[in-house]
C-alpha cells in the first residue's frame, strides 16, 4: 500500500492523477480503479487478475511525440495512464515491421511531423479495412502526409489554425492559440461530457463530408462561436492575432471526429448462410497537444483521449468521466460578476466598517 500524500514521488511515478483513483498492481499488470467502491475495485481487480491484455500502438519514425519524453509536448503521462487502465502499449515502425502486427486493439499517429510513405499510407488503409481501430491526433500547419488519406474518409484538412479570445479563455489565463471546447457530440466517447472543458493548443479545424453513404462522421468537440481560423502563417510574422473578415473565417470549428466505417460483408464460411457486414471507427482530432504530458491533467482532456482509446479498443465499460480533484468552470454574466464584486468587495466590507464604528462609539458611551 502506497499512501499518494506520504510517498508522493513514488505515487507520481505509479501514474497518480486525481485523489480518490485506486492503483492496482499484480505481477506487473496495472489497473486503475476510479473510485474507492466495492464495484470499481471489484472490477479492476478482475481485469488485473487477467494474463491477456490489449495492445496500443503508436507510429514512430516520423518525428511522431514520443512516448518517453517528460517534456510538455511528451506523452509520457499518456503512456502511464493507458497502461493504468490495462494496455500494453509500444512503438511501430512500419518501416521496419511492414504491417500492422494482428495483436494491435488500436493504432495511435500522433502528429508526424514528416510525411508517412504512400506503402505506410497503404498499410494503413488495409488495418483499417481489416477492421483495425486507428486515432489520429494532428496539429496545426503539418499533416503528416496524411491529408489525402483522411480526405478519402470524409475528413479535409486547410493550411490554419484556430484562435479563440472570449471571458471563459481569459479568465482562464489562456492565450488566443488555446481555444477550449465545452459543447460535445452525442458519441459514446464524450457521453459524459457534461459541465466538462477541453483545451486545445495549437488546434486546427477538420471539414466533415457528410454525404458519404459508406461513412457516419459525427463531430465530438466543437470550438466556441467566438473563435476564428487564420490561414497561413504570414500573420505571425505581422503579428496581426485579431479577427479580419476578410480573411479568416468564423468559428464555431470541429476539432473532434468521430468517422464510422462501413466495410464490405465479409465472405461467409462454407457451408453458412448470408453475409456479416462489418464496421470500423477511426477517430481524428485537429490537436496533439491535449492529450500531452502538459496539459493531460487539466480539466477533461486526460478523459477525453482515454475514453477515445478506450472506445477504439471496445473496452465500452472503461469509458468515463474520471472524478474527484478536477477544477470545473464556472461562467458568470456581467451582472453576475458586479453582483458578486460588490457583496465581496463592497457591502461586506462596508457593513462590517459600520458595525465596528457602531461598536466602538457604543463602548464609548458606557465609560
Amino acid at each position: 500500500f502506497v499512501d499518494p500524500e506520504r510517498d508522493p514521488l513514488q505515487a507520481k511515478q505509479a501514474g497518480y492523477r486525481y485523489a480518490g483513483n485506486v492503483l492496482l498492481e499484480y505481477q506487473g499488470r496495472h489497473q486503475m480503479a476510479d473510485q474507492p467502491d466495492e464495484n470499481a475495485l471489484t472490477n479492476a481487480l478482475r481485469k488485473v487478475l487477467h494474463v491477456e491484455r490489449k495492445k496500443v500502438y503508436f507510429l514512430t519514425g516520423h518525428g511522431e511525440r514520443s512516448l518517453d519524453d517528460t517534456k510538455p509536448g511528451g506523452l509520457t503521462i499518456a503512456r502511464k495512464a493507458l497502461e493504468n487502465e490495462g494496455y500494453l502499449v509500444a512503438p511501430l515502425n512500419l518501416l521496419i515491421q511492414g504491417t500492422v502486427p494482428k495483436d494491435a486493439a488500436v493504432l495511435i499517429v500522433a502528429a508526424p511531423k514528416k510525411p508517412l510513405l504512400s506503402t505506410e499510407v497503404q498499410t494503413l488503409k488495409t488495418y483499417l479495412q481489416n477492421r483495425g481501430r486507428l486515432l489520429v491526433m494532428l496539429e496545426a500547419f503539418e499533416d503528416g502526409g496524411l491529408k489525402d488519406f483522411l480526405a478519402g474518409y470524409g475528413v479535409d484538412l486547410d493550411n490554419g489554425i484556430i484562435l479563440d479570445v472570449n471571458q471563459v479563455s481569459q479568465a482562464l489565463g489562456l492565450s488566443a492559440v488555446m481555444p477550449i471546447v465545452s459543447q460535445y457530440g452525442p458519441s459514446r466517447i464524450t457521453r459524459d461530457f457534461q459541465n466538462i472543458v477541453t483545451i486545445y493548443p495549437m488546434a486546427r479545424p477538420l471539414w466533415l463530408k457528410k454525404d458519404r453513404p459508406d461513412l457516419t462522421l459525427l463531430d465530438l468537440a466543437t470550438t466556441m462561436s467566438t473563435s476564428y481560423e487564420k490561414l497561413g502563417k504570414e500573420w505571425i510574422k505581422a503579428e496581426k492575432a485579431g479577427f479580419d473578415a476578410a480573411t479568416d473565417k468564423k468559428g464555431p470549428f470541429t476539432l473532434g471526429a468521430q468517422v464510422e466505417i462501413n466495410l464490405p460483408p465479409a465472405k461467409p464460411a462454407p457451408g453458412a448462410q448470408g453475409q456479416d457486414a462489418a464496421k470500423t471507427y477511426m477517430v481524428v482530432f485537429g490537436d496533439v497537444d491535449f492529450a500531452a504530458n502538459g496539459f493531460f491533467n487539466l480539466f477533461g482532456d486526460g478523459d477525453l483521449f482515454l475514453n477515445t482509446t478506450n472506445f477504439l479498443a471496445q473496452a465500452q465499460e472503461q469509458i468515463t468521466v474520471r472524478p474527484a480533484g478536477k477544477a470545473q468552470l464556472l461562467t458568470l454574466r456581467t451582472g453576475q460578476i458586479w453582483a458578486l464584486f460588490l457583496t465581496s468587495l463592497v457591502w461586506a466590507p462596508l457593513v462590517m466598517l459600520i458595525a465596528g464604528v457602531w461598536a466602538y462609539r457604543r463602548r464609548r458611551a458606557r465609560r
